[in-house]
Order: C-alpha cells, then sequence, then structure tokens
C-alpha cells in the first residue's frame, strides 16, 4: 500500500527508439510470457496510483494496439527523438494539480514491483526536506526516483538525454536514499542478451 498520506502519480517513459536492441522496439519483446513494457504496465496498476502516465514516441501507435492499457492515461511525446528529458517534460507536464508526487518509471525495468514503489513512498516525508526519494543497493542508485510537487516545473522543462540528473544535482539537500534488497532497481533491458541475464530478486 502507498503511503496515504499522499497523492502519489507514475510517469512511465516509453518512447525511446531502442537503439541498441537491434531490429526490434524492446517493449514490444516478448519477456517471460508477455511484451516487456506489460511488466511495468501490470505492476504499476497494482500500486493503485492516483494518476498513471505513459509517455509514448518510437512506433507509438504499434504500442498502444499491443499492450493492455486502460488504465493509462497516454501521451505522446513530439520530441523523443532529441532524448529521455523531453518525456519526462512532457509526462510533468500532464500532472493533475493535486498530485503530491511523482515517481519517474522506466518502462524497460520489467523487475520493479509495486512493493518497490509502496517502500519508497513512505520515505517521502517533505516537511523533513525528503522530498526526491531514491532506492540504491550496493550503494548504487537505481529507478524509479520520486519526486515532490515542488519539483514538477523543473521536471517540465527537462532537454536531451541525461533525465532527471540535473535535479539531483541541483538539489542534494532534498534527496532521501532508501535501501532495498533487490536487483530490480539496477537492471533494465538495452541489448537481446540482456532477456536471458535477469537476475535473481528479492522484494
Amino acid at each position: 500500500m502507498l503511503n496515504p498520506g499522499f497523492k502519489f502519480a507514475a510517469i512511465l517513459l516509453a518512447a525511446g527508439l531502442s537503439k541498441r536492441f537491434i531490429g526490434h522496439n524492446k517493449l514490444l519483446h516478448d519477456f517471460k510470457g508477455k511484451p516487456l513494457i506489460q511488466h511495468a504496465i501490470n505492476e504499476i496498476e497494482k500500486t493503485q496510483f492516483s494518476q498513471m502516465i505513459c509517455v509514448l514516441g518510437h512506433e507509438a501507435q504499434t504500442l498502444i494496439q499491443t499492450i493492455n492499457h486502460q488504465n493509462f492515461q497516454l501521451v505522446e511525446n513530439p520530441n523523443h527523438l532529441s532524448g529521455m528529458g523531453t518525456s519526462i517534460a512532457t509526462g510533468a507536464a500532464h500532472l493533475n494539480p493535486d498530485i503530491d508526487a511523482a515517481f519517474i518509471c522506466l518502462a524497460d525495468m520489467p523487475l520493479i514491483q509495486a512493493d518497490h514503489f509502496h517502500q519508497l513512498s513512505y520515505a517521502f516525508i517533505p516537511e523533513q526536506n525528503q522530498k526526491i526519494c531514491v532506492p540504491i543497493k550496493d550503494k548504487q542508485p537505481g529507478h524509479p526516483v520520486l519526486f515532490s510537487r515542488e519539483f514538477f516545473s523543473e521536471l517540465s522543462t527537462l532537454q536531451g538525454d541525461q533525465g532527471a540528473r540535473s535535479l539531483l544535482k541541483a538539489h542534494p539537500g532534498t534527496i532521501k536514499t532508501i535501501s532495498l534488497s533487490t536487483n530490480a532497481i539496477h537492471y533494465d533491458i538495452d541489448q537481446q542478451k540482456d532477456i536471458n541475464q535477469a537476475p535473481e530478486t528479492k522484494t
């Protein structure tokens, strides 16, 4: 269960070109019996967010026709060729005004589970300046990352391919790291060989 004291949103980034996944849109590739992106969608839906946004770009119509997404708000990023930052900006621009904080989620990370969102949501304590929540394992940060509403305007102006790293650098005093005992926060699929190298995970 998410922290009931706040309204959370999820922004799922699914606009990329899959450049390193030769000859195929990786989000449509089979992973454990379903399209890769469907794993992220299913876990986000289990989490019962107040708002769920999926940002599309590359092969948007094919994705829409393939995946089960009825509970998501689908938005297209017309500038997706410019990089991930523009997709985050597109998603942030569509957040409802009553949302307190939003998770930035990557569609090529199929092992993230609902419980990981739950744990991160309880680390969000804005009155104690814990306004950006980052999961870590073995001292290495991972995804998803949670941002307080006060950063939505900055998120909505991101450009290029650096994602939200600029915000983490600009606001170090607001970051709360949460240790999670799972490889899921680091495991993403970039190439076809990654499909067969899914690590054992713990929730």
